[in-house]
């Protein structure tokens, strides 16, 4: 249920979708993808390094698009996708809301969630996603690492 909410914040949203995650919801990569073909939205996440290996990306992943190249290009993927050392927690924060799931026993837990649309907590999980922004290291040299090693 909590991932459906999170889905909805990313369906719903306009103006931008701002994420901190560990995985990736495969039926909302349509849906992001069409968002920034339209190029109505800004769109920025931090990852873990293992998800790269998880989803193989950028090879494997680039077949779950119908045009792959437009949409890493459109995203700018360099510029907007940031590798974290370690996810503490998973956050979603849109111009409609935020949803923030945090640690339990050392694993995120989606099963529960704190969740609102309130300015106020729009404005914290903000700079909450732009204080690790600063932390998170820039994608290209882990990506040229990645298909280096799979050569």
């Amino acid at each position: 249920q909590n991932i459906e909410l999170w889905s909805d914040l990313v369906k719903n949203s306009e103006r931008f979708i701002l994420a901190i995650t560990n995985q990736f919801q495969n039926s909302l990569l349509p849906i992001v993808e069409k968002k920034i073909q339209d190029e109505t939205i800004e769109i920025k996440a931090l990852v873990d390094r293992n998800i790269l290996k998880t989803y193989r990306i950028p090879g494997e992943w680039a077949k779950k698009f119908k045009d792959p190249i437009t949409f890493y290009k459109n995203l700018k993927i360099y510029q907007n996708v940031r590798i974290l050392d370690e996810i503490k927690f998973s956050l979603i924060v849109t111009d409609k809301g935020a949803i923030l799931f945090l640690k339990k026993e050392g694993e995120i837990d989606y099963s529960q969630c704190i969740i609102d649309n309130q300015i106020d907590y729009l404005g914290w999980t903000k700079s909450l996603f732009d204080w690790y922004w600063e932390k998170g290291k820039e994608l290209k040299p882990i990506i040229r690492k990645e298909i280096e090693s799979t050569r």
